[in-house]
């Protein structure tokens, strides 16, 4: 099976993935994806898993000529 998009993939940012957006970018195209949707966690509340275990000040976006 051959499929052409993802539409639920997290990166860094979330608690249960550990590789950056350029990273999954490059990964995708390698793959042969058209499409990448990137939905990752967003956990502000203290009761949530992932809360305060992330650090948002390292985070960049690709930039067309690293993709």
């Amino acid at each position: 099976m051959v499929w052409w998009a993802d539409y639920h993939s997290h990166s860094d940012v979330s608690i249960d993935c550990h590789y950056s957006l350029l990273q999954m970018t490059q990964g995708a195209l390698a793959q042969g994806l058209r499409e990448l949707a990137v939905t990752d966690h967003a956990d502000f509340d203290p009761i949530d898993p992932g809360y305060e275990s992330v650090s948002y000040t390292h985070l960049t976006l690709p930039t067309s000529d690293q993709v």
